[in-house]
Formats: structure tokens, C-alpha cells, sequence
């Protein structure tokens, strides 16, 4: 029974109930004229009247359950109207005020009206007693149908008028009061209206025949209070009664508070007397819990005849009609998306999704191989309430959807995976609603998406709801039973969610029970909705993503045969997984134990995801959705890892990362495939890796000797050390970073064609000069030494005070106690020119405690622009042994720097000199900083140096080291060079392929291809063997025995490689370079016939000279004489009348000069083509 009606007087019996469905909705005319008693009590959707009716409620008497809108109501309960032109619009309003009874109303003669004005002065701005006859009273049931009459619309009533005088929200007060309106009646003050309207409109035409121009969707309330009448029985003695024998059958409008608009529609035999009507967010509670607030329930009911309810939570806007647009403004629906693969492994997966608007979530897994979801199969529908905006992650437990027993789905299993988004989620918790029996349905007006699934869970703590109380009693409850929609996906479309007696089903109309509900009459305990809270919820918008086909990870994912949680190079390149994440944290943990690891977690602190994937983006430098650990080519840019990374590895030694599908090693693309001694290969990954402690799950090949190092049963069980450890200078587990983690540099990139990429050729050109030598290393850094004072760096702070950054006999130091970002900065240039896009900081650092700072702390940080790269620590330790000078480095840096303890040097600082690399693409310019922040200890710095390579002598746009002619003088740099490379030995500046390189074997006469004529040995990697000693120079293919070059030590020095020689000095060029080029034979030349000769000879019956002499303008002959041409001064040579191949020496510009018929050209050098 209702709380509003819960009077010890107030007893009702039930009429039989015919059970019928009526399928389509309700219809109303397109002329509608109101905005009120139409809506609620359509009647027979003719202006005529029925037995079904509602009238509105006001109830001020909080003993027997306060409802409805009156002065001091809550807020919630407000009948409201919204004004958007007050220019324009009107408030006009009619009621028929009546009490409230089960037989008989009688008309109330002291119903007052208020209107107060928007927030937040709330002030009155209207008020008067509602008649019973005049304006401001409606009389019949065909007044109210038809709406306010200002003489254009007869049939109407005369309303209230009332002009606004601002736009906003105006509140509607209905209230007994026996002072003339002064003081609102409490006890005893409730009224019933079962004929009302409240509309905003505006108006056309003259007086007195005006015409209403009713603008709907105005009036509305947060929480509408209700009794079912009977509008067709209007004589004294049984007028307009509140009875149960009515059923509701009005519609109702709901605008969500992300904008979506929607219909609820009650079917025929909804008879819940009195009743709330709230249509919210939350359910029946909000405890954030919407699984559970959501759920139905029982009333509290305390023996022997009390039954009390929640507070339902505050609802949206309801409305008798559609919401105004222009007013209340459309929703605009999401767009989801699932961002990534699957992630995790059995029995833990998690997906990665992705919505812009918030909402509800259903991810379904199609595993039963046909489309779209199929209830009781192996489908699986994951769900999630209340899902923010942003990346999101739904948990799986990896099991079908299969019932009664789930099975796993087996790894590597392909599923089709799509995220429905559900927006504008409406609950109707409806309290002490008795009888349902034919359901109600919900239609999206916007979006347009017609009828609505509903979903309802009436299970209570089980298998349904409890009975309560006793019979007899009014207030008690003895159905039990109820059931729910399976999940977000199984929603039933209405009319639906029908009850009546015990146990209902999912079917409507309700079942019927013998004995309980319709089949009783003077009973209200065996109603189903007696004494509950039945709760019902829909959506008004939804949107699904597209399907993805995303396939289920191992725990395993190099397929090592050692899991990720244990492997310590989950890829097979040989970089361990801590280093290629860069000092974060591991992004397999889990940091706040909600069991979504780090990578995937939108909690993670610092998660950052550009490009929507699901994948924190510091984790996954490509962005293509596989954490770097994971990634053989972890920057994108087509090169794997093993290649990129510090140690020198071959492409014969990788899987490539190009293999088809169809190979059988597809899976083990980019990961290394050859055992420790960097020859045989072995396609079994768990073959190819160290099982032991140290290096579990690292390739062999680059770990070293030792049986916690590098063994393996199968293929290493003597734990040989790998071929390419030490090859990067270190020799420990693994591998560094190299370049794999900077797309701007490919480590695959092979210049010359040699088969050594150039990061690791110690010669990109094959000109026999190493690139160090081509381009030697320039510090960036201005005064990094300090010699004589801080000249060039900035101080800040910078008072008149030693407390700040001091020179001190050629060390930067600072030994301010309390000091607060003290930073010594200096602004860099010429950052583009770092070499290999790793930049490089060299320095010594030294740090002070003892005497001086004991059990002290000091922290110094490394800056470029703004961002910190490392952190020095020095903590509070003072033991021999343990080490209280630290560094945590971030942003992707690396350093060689190792911890150490001050301990043993009481006084003075304590330095260790170290590199911190970082990769950068730029700016050009860049402020580098040192920032202090110290209790007591102090931090010195010295030797500060960033190498450049400004080595593009000619200006040409190609570095040194990559061009076969540095100096831009026309001659070869491989000839340039110190040793006695000969042109014979390299191929022409003209050559279509490889043009300026050295071209022959280590004998300098044999010719090979680029990948022939170097050495692999590592010190000489890239070098052309012609120019080696023969202790380096090894090439597999042609020099197993290290035969010298045979230009070695042509420059006095049997070393590897070429020094520069005149390869940098355009001013000087080899001798070789100074050659004819041969002349034209591929036709007859004709015969020449000029000549000069000491011989006495000439002419055709003379030796025929010098006409046999072919393809010459003149010929010179002599065997002991020379020719002087004649000597002209320029003045004198251009006065000339000169013919084509005239010559003369010029003697201010001291060159022969020759008339090519256009110009005299001065030949200071003589060049040949090909170079």
C-alpha cells in the first residue's frame, strides 16, 4: 500500500482484472492543446472520458508520507516550468482541486496556486485561489482535454495567465491555506487534482478571441506523485474517487542529463493507486554499486503494521509531453571503440576500450563462429556500470559463455570482439506499485531508436524476493519469486517486466496465481509490488563499435619456453626487458592492485595514450599496441631491436621481420635465431637462450661464459660465451639500447652496401677512412672545463652571496647548506649534429659529506629544456660498503654510471666521471642545466662535454662520412687518403653503383662486391681490407687468413684504415686525380693539319705529319725542346680576335689559356670526368 495513502481508514478492494495486452502504443491526436490531465488520464484518446485515471497528488502531511509540489516540499518533488523567451511566453494553468478519498471527493475550496520565480531569488510572482468556476478553473474532463481558451478554443477552459519577466526555471506550488493563501496547511492539507494543466505558450491574435499556441515539453518534475481515479465517475456522492480498480495509462517523457529523450508508456491494468513516479540514474540507491542499486526490493516493514521506504535518489526531468528542444537540448550519442588486441594470459585477460562519452559497457565475445550474440551458447558478454570517459579495461577470465559449465577458450584462439556503448540509462524504481500485469515499455525519442530493451532484477539476494509481514495485513508482502535479464545484451523489448502474483516470469501479460494478486479482491499482501520498490531500467541511446578480430596471448611471448613473469627478455633481442622500458616501473605489475597490469591501467600514474590504443604510449614507443618488452622492432622503423641494440648482430642472425605468415617461424619475427656462436642456427627459440639465473630467457649469443651466465642444456652445455658480447665494449648479460628505441635512426641502414649497417661500420662509405676520422667528435659545450672561471654558464640564484654555484680551482661547486633549486645552466646550439641521434653528456661529478655534511642529503638534477634525465642522490648512509651515491635515471636515458659510497674519504668530494645518453631530435638549441636542492652535502661538476659532428665540409648536405668526396674537389676521398689507394682500385665517380669506393680484395687487384672487400673483423668492421693490418682483417668469404692489405702502411703506419690526407683540403688533390681522359675511339677521328714540330718533318710526302695525327686541332713536335705559347696579359688577351682553340698565357693570372669559342677558360687543374 501506498506510503502517501497509509491511513488506518483508507481500505480498498480489488475488482477481477481482465488480463489482456495491448501491443501497440498509446495514441494521441497531433492536435494537442495541454499539457496535463490529457497526458496522464488519456481516456479514450478522444477527448472522451474512461474509468482510467490519474490525478495528481499533494500531500503536505509528512506523517502519513509528504508528496507532490507545495510550499516546503523538497526540492525534488518541485512542479516546474522552464521559460526561454519571456518576451513571448506565458504561463497559463487550470485546476479541479479535490480531496482525497476512496469513495467520494469533494471539491476544496481553499486550493491556492503560487508561482515563484527562478533562483535564486524564488520569489512569488503569482498567486491566487483556484475557483470552481472562472478563470483558473476547469470544470470537465473535455475542458482539460482541450486546453486553455483565450476565446479562440471554446471547448477549453479559461486559465490563469501569468507573463514572466525572465527566462528560467519557474516553480508551480499547489497548497490548502485557510488564511487567504498566507500560511500553507500541513495536517490535513492534502488535495487531490484530477483535472489539471499547466502550459507555456504563446499568443496569437486579438482579444477576446486570442489563441494559445501551446509550446509542449515545458513542464516537467523531478518526482511526480500520482493516485489512480476514476475521472468517469463524476456525481455527488461518488465523485472522481481514488481507487485501485484504475490503471494508469498515461506516458511519460524523460530528458537524461547527457541529453537523451525518452517515452515510458504504462499498458492497461498498471493499478499502483498511489505512487511516486522518479525516473533517475541511479536506481533505488546510490552507493556507486549500480549492480546492486539497481536490484528490487523490499520495503522495510516493522511489525505489526509499518512499512517504510528508502529515499530514492534524485531523478531527471520528467514530462507529460516530448521535452522542448529548444530548451532542453539533445545528447549527443558516443562512439566507441575497442583500441587493442587482448591482452594478459590465461586464466587473466584484459581489453582495452575506448568511449568519449561516459556510460554502460557490454563487450561481446563472439566464440560460437556466428555472428552477432547468441544467448545460452559460447557467446560471452562482458559488462561494466558507470564507465568514465577515457581508456577503460574489461577483465576476462578467459571462459566461454557456455551454461551451466563455462569451458576455457584455448590460447592463441581467434575472437571477434565489438563494445556496445549504452547512454542516457533511465531506472524507474517504482514503490508500492501492486499490480503490472501487462508490462510497460520505454521508447528513445532521441535518438530515434524506437522501442527500448528494458532490464529488471527482481532475484533480491537469490532466486527472488522474500515474503514479509502477515496476511491480513495491508502492509505486508507474501508473494516471493522473481527473476532477471541475463545481462546488457538480453534486455527485453517491451511492453515487458509484468508482475502480479508470486514467481514472475520474463513472459507478458504476468502469470497468474491462484489465489494472490488479480485472482483476489479485498487483499493487498498478495500483491507482487505490494510494499516493494520494483525497479526497471533502459537506455535512450546506444552505439556499438566495429567488430575486431583479436587473438588470445600466451603467458609466453617469445615462445622460449620461459613465461614473461620469469623471462628476462620476453622478445629474443637480447635488450633485457628492464632496459627497454626505460627505468618505469614494470609495466607488467600492478600498482595499485586492481589487477589490471601498469601498461593497460588508465590509473597508472603518468598514463598517457595519444593515439587511443589502450597501451600506456612511454610503454610503447611506436604506438602499434605491443609494449617494447614485447616488440622486436620496439620504434617502428623497420629494423629489429637485436640489430639496433649496443652488440654487433648480423641480418643472417635474426628471424626477419618480413617472414609470411605461411613460414613457419612467423611467430618469431625479429628475434635472434642462431645459438652462441652466432653460425648455427636453430629455429626453437627455447634453444637459442641462456636458462641460467642470471640470464634466464636472453639469447646466448650475447652473454658471457659462465654457468649462471650462459648455458643451456641442449645447445651450450659448457657455457661458452656468446660471439657478440663484449662487442659493444661491455661484456655483461644482454645487450644496451643502441639506437632501437629512435626511429629517427635506422640501424639497418646500410649506406655502402656492405652488409654492415652503419652503426655498426666503422667506415659508412668504403673510402678506407674510418668516420671518425671524416668527422671528429666537437664539444657543444662552452668552458665545460672550467679552467679559469663559470664564463658561460648562468647562475640562478645569483645574489651578491657564496650561497650559490662558485669556481673553485677549476671545479663548478656548490656547498650551500639548505639550498632550493640552485641550477648552473648553459644554452647549447648546434644539437641537430649529435651523431647517431644519441645525445652524449660526459661529466664528473663529485660528492661532498663527511665532517662537512654527515648523515646530510643532496640531490642533483640533469636538465635538457625543462625535462629531467637523471637524478644524483646522496643519502643519509655513511658506511664502508654501502653505497649512498645514487642515480634514478628517466625519460629513456641510460648511463654507465655506478653507485658508490663516500664513506672512506671523511672530507672533500668524491667524484666519478661518467656519460648519460639520452635520445634527442631536437631542437637545435637546448638549455643543459645542473639543479641542486641540498640539506647539507655539496655536489662539485667538472669535464662537462656533449660531442657534435659538424662535419659537412662542402656544404653538399652530406656528412663527411657518408661522402665519397668530402672536399668537393672533383677527386675521390678513398684516393685523397694517406695510403696509396690507386684509381685502379676503386670504381669511377661516374659509376652507376657505388661510385668513389674502394673496389678490390686485401691483394688490391682482385675486384668484389662492397659485402667482398671489407672486414668483419670487429675492430675493423666496415673497413675495406686493401687498407688493413693483417691482424684485423678477417672477411669469411675471401680473407679467412688475414692477409694485410696490400696498401697497408703506405703512409708509414701498418694500422686499420686510411688517415685523411688531403681528403678534407680542396686545395690539394691526389696525383691521381690529375689525369687525361682518354681519348674518343669509337669513331675515325679526322686528320689533323696544323703542327709545330723541332723534328724537320711535315707533310704528306714527309712521315704524312701531322695528318695521320687524327681528332686534333694542333699537334706539338719535339723530343728535347719545349713550347712557349705566347705570353698576352688578360688586358691583351680579351683585345684578341680570337678563333675557336686559340691559345695564350695569361701572365697576370699565370694559367694557359685556351678560346673554347665563347670564353677564354684559365686551366689551373687537370681533371678526368669519372672523378
Amino acid at each position: 500500500m501506498s506510503k502517501h495513502l497509509k491511513f488506518n481508514t483508507f481500505k480498498t478492494k480489488k475488482n477481477v482484472i481482465a488480463r489482456f495486452l495491448i501491443v501497440l502504443s498509446l495514441f494521441f491526436f497531433q492536435h494537442v492543446f495541454a499539457d496535463g490531465t490529457k497526458q496522464v488520464s488519456p481516456g479514450n484518446n478522444n477527448g472522451t472520458v474512461s474509468t482510467n485515471g490519474t490525478a495528481y497528488l499533494v500531500n503536505p502531511d509528512g506523517a502519513s508520507g509528504s508528496s507532490g509540489s507545495y510550499p516546503g516540499s523538497a526540492t525534488n518533488t518541485k512542479m516546474r516550468v522552464t521559460i526561454s523567451n519571456f518576451n513571448t511566453e506565458k504561463i497559463l494553468s487550470g485546476f479541479m482541486p479535490r480531496t482525497l478519498s476512496t469513495t467520494n471527493t469533494t471539491f476544496v475550496t481553499d486550493a491556492f496556486i503560487r508561482i515563484t520565480g527562478p533562483s535564486p531569488s524564488n520569489t512569488v510572482v503569482f498567486q491566487s485561489i483556484i475557483p470552481a468556476s472562472g478563470p483558473g478553473a476547469i470544470t470537465s474532463y473535455l475542458q482539460a482535454w482541450n486546453g486553455p481558451n483565450l476565446g479562440a478554443n471554446p471547448s477549453g477552459y479559461t486559465p490563469f495567465s501569468y507573463t514572466p519577466t525572465a527566462n528560467g526555471e519557474y516553480t508551480i506550488e499547489l497548497y490548502r491555506s485557510t488564511d487567504g493563501g498566507a500560511t500553507p496547511v500541513a495536517t490535513g492539507g492534502q488535495i487531490t487534482f484530477p483535472l489539471f494543466d499547466i502550459s507555456v505558450a504563446t499568443i496569437s491574435g486579438t482579444a477576446p478571441s486570442q489563441t494559445a499556441n501551446v509550446i509542449f515539453g515545458r513542464l516537467w518534475s523531478r518526482e511526480w506523485s500520482f493516485v489512480t481515479t476514476n475521472l468517469s465517475s463524476t456525481t455527488a456522492g461518488a465523485a472522481y474517487p481514488n481507487v485501485i480498480t484504475s490503471s494508469f495509462d498515461g506516458s511519460f517523457y524523460v530528458h537524461t542529463d547527457d541529453g537523451f529523450k525518452s517515452q515510458v508508456i504504462f499498458r492497461p491494468n498498471f493499478r499502483p493507486l498511489g505512487f511516486q513516479l522518479v525516473m533517475n540514474y541511479w536506481g533505488i540507491a546510490n552507493t556507486g554499486n549500480f549492480a546492486n542499486d539497481s536490484k528490487s526490493r523490499n520495503g522495510t516493514f516493522t511489525a505489526p503494521n509499518t512499512i517504510t521506504y528508502p529515499v530514492i535518489p534524485d531523478g531527471y526531468r520528467v514530462f507529460l509531453t516530448s521535452p522542448d528542444v529548444g530548451a532542453f537540448p539533445n545528447g549527443n550519442p558516443g562512439s566507441p571503440a575497442i583500441t587493442g588486441g587482448i591482452y594478459g594470459c590465461a586464466p587473466t585477460y584484459y581489453i582495452p576500450y575506448y568511449i568519449d562519452k561516459k556510460g554502460d559497457v557490454a563487450i561481446t565475445l563472439d566464440l560460437d563462429g556466428v555472428p552477432g550474440y547468441q544467448p545460452g551458447g559460447a557467446d560471452r558478454i562482458l559488462q561494466a556500470y558507470d564507465v568514465p570517459v577515457g581508456n577503460n579495461v574489461m577483465a576476462w577470465d578467459g571462459m566461454n559463455g557456455v551454461t551451466p559449465t563455462p569451458g576455457p577458450v584455448p590460447a592463441s584462439f581467434s575472437v571477434s570482439v565489438s563494445v556496445l556503448l549504452l547512454q542516457g540509462r533511465v531506472n524507474v524504481p517504482m514503490i508500492d506499485a501492486e499490480l503490472n500485469t501487462n508490462g510497460f515499455s520505454a521508447t528513445a525519442i532521441f535518438p530515434a531508436l524506437g522501442n527500448r530493451p528494458l532490464f529488471w532484477d527482481d532475484t533480491g539476494t537469490g532466486s527472488g524476493l522474500a515474503a514479509f509481514g502477515s496476511a491480513g495485513n495491508n502492509n505486508s508482502n507474501l508473494t516471493t519469486g522473481g527473476v532477471k535479464t541475463l545481462n546488457l545484451k538480453s534486455g527485453i523489448l517491451g511492453p515487458t517486466h509484468a508482475w502480479d502474483g508470486s514467481n514472475p516470469t520474463l513472459a507478458t501479460p504476468a502469470p497468474l496465481t491462484a489465489g494472490q494478486g488479480s485472482n483476489t479482491i479485498n487483499t493487498l499482501e498478495d500483491d507482487y509490488g505490494n510494499g516493494r520498490i520494483i525497479n526497471t531500467w533502459f537506455y535512450g541511446a546506444q552505439s556499438e563499435s566495429a567488430v575486431r578480430v583479436l587473438s588470445l596471448p600466451g603467458c609466453d611471448n617469445d615462445l622460449d619456453g620461459i613465461n614473461n613473469n620469469l623471462d628476462l627478455d620476453d622478445d629474443n633481442d637480447g635488450i633485457l626487458d628492464t632496459v627497454e622500458n626505460n627505468g618505469l616501473t614494470d609495466p607488467l605489475g600492478d600498482h595499485d592492485a586492481d589487477g589490471v597490469p601498469n601498461y593497460i591501467d588508465p590509473q597508472f600514474p603518468g598514463f598517457v595514450d595519444t593515439n587511443f590504443d589502450g597501451v600506456d604510449d612511454r610503454y610503447d614507443l611506436d604506438k602499434d599496441g605491443i609494449i617494447n618488452q614485447f616488440d622486436t622492432d620496439a620504434d617502428g622503423d623497420g629494423c629489429a631491436d637485436a640489430i639496433e641494440g649496443s652488440e654487433y648482430i648480423t641480418l643472417a642472425q635474426i628471424h626477419p621481420l618480413t617472414l609470411a605468415s605461411t613460414d613457419p617461424n612467423y611467430n618469431y619475427r625479429g628475434q635472434i635465431r642462431v645459438i652462441h656462436d652466432g653460425i648455427t642456427v636453430n629455429n626453437n627459440p627455447a634453444q637459442i637462450i641462456s636458462t641460467s639465473a642470471a640470464s634466464n630467457g636472453v639469447p646466448q649469443i650475447f652473454n658471457p661464459s659462465g654457468s649462471t651466465n650462459n648455458n643451456n642444456s641442449t645447445t651450450n652445455p659448457t657455457n661458452i660465451a656468446g660471439v657478440a658480447d663484449n662487442t659493444d665494449g661491455n661484456s655483461d648479460i644482454g645487450q644496451g639500447l643502441g639506437i632501437s628505441q629512435s626511429a629517427t635512426f635506422n640501424g639497418c641502414t646500410d649506406s655502402d652496401g656492405d652488409g654492415i649497417p652503419d652503426a655498426d661500420d666503422l667506415d659508412d662509405d668504403n673510402d678506407g677512412i674510418l668516420d671518425t676520422a671524416e668527422c671528429p667528435s666537437v664539444n657543444t659545450v662552452v668552458n665545460g672545463t672550467f679552467d679559469t672561471s663559470l664564463a658561460n654558464w648562468i647562475v640562478d640564484p645569483n645574489p651578491a652571496t657564496n650561497a650559490k654555484w662558485l669556481f673553485t680551482n677549476g671545479v663548478a661547486t656548490n656547498n650551500t647548506d639548505g639550498a632550493v633549486n640552485h641550477t648552473l645552466s648553459q644554452t647549447l646550439t648546434n644539437l641537430d649534429k649529435i651523431p647517431d641521434g644519441i645525445l652524449s653528456l660526459t661529466l664528473t661529478v663529485g660528492a661532498q659529506d663527511g665532517s662537512n655534511a654527515a648523515n646530510s642529503t643532496a640531490s642533483l638534477d640533469i636538465l635538457l629544456n625543462g625535462v629531467v634525465y637523471a637524478t644524483l642522490n646522496n643519502g643519509t648512509a655513511r658506511v664502508i660498503g654501502t653505497n649512498n651515491v645514487t642515480m634514478t635515471l628517466q625519460n629513456g636515458a641510460t648511463s654507465n654510471f655506478t653507485s658508490y659510497s663516500t664513506a672512506s674519504q671523511p672530507t672533500g668530494y668524491v667524484p666519478q666521471t661518467f656519460t648519460l645518453n639520452t635520445f634527442y631530435t631536437g631542437p637545435a638549441s637546448a638549455v643543459l642545466s645542473f639543479r641542486m636542492n641540498a640539506q647539507n652535502d655539496d655536489w662539485s661538476i667538472d669535464n662537462v662535454a656533449i660531442p657534435l659532428r659538424v662535419c659537412d665540409l662542402d656544404n653538399d648536405g652530406i656528412p663527411n662520412y657518408l661522402d665519397l668526396d668530402s672536399d668537393g674537389d672533383g677527386c675521390p676521398d678513398a684516393l685523397e687518403g694517406s695510403e696509396n689507394v690507386t684509381y685502379r682500385m676503386i670504381n669511377p665517380m661516374t659509376a652507376t653503383s657505388n661510385p668513389g669506393q674502394i673496389n678490390v680484395l686485401a691483394n688490391g687487384t682482385t675486384a668484389g662486391t662492397p659485402v667482398q672487400i671489407i672486414s668483419t673483423f670487429a675492430a675493423a668492421r666496415g673497413i675495406p681490407q686493401v687498407v688493413n693490418n693483417a691482424a684485423n682483417n678477417y672477411n669469411v668469404l675471401n680473407n679467412t687468413t688475414n692477409i694485410v692489405g696490400a696498401v697497408d702502411n703506405t703512409d708509414g703506419s701498418a694500422d686499420i684504415g686510411q688517415s685523411i690526407g688531403t681528403s678534407l683540403n680542396a686545395a690539394q688533390q691526389d696525383i691521381d686525380c690529375r689525369c687525361y681522359k682518354p681519348a674518343n675511339i669509337a669513331t675515325t677521328g679526322l686528320p689533323t693539319t696544323h703542327g709545330i714540330t723541332a723534328l724537320g718533318r711535315a707533310g704528306a710526302d714527309n712521315g704524312n705529319w701531322p695528318m695521320k695525327i687524327t681528332g686534333a686541332y694542333t699537334v706539338l713536335d719535339a723530343k728535347t725542346k719545349g713550347l712557349v705559347i705566347n705570353r698576352l696579359t688578360t688586358v691583351q688577351i680579351n683585345g684578341l680576335t680570337a678563333i675557336r682553340g686559340m691559345m695564350a698565357y695569361d701572365t697576370d693570372l699565370n694559367c694557359l689559356k685556351i678560346y673554347d669559342g665563347t670564353v677564354w677558360a684559365c686551366y689551373t687543374k687537370q681533371t678526368c670526368d669519372q672523378y
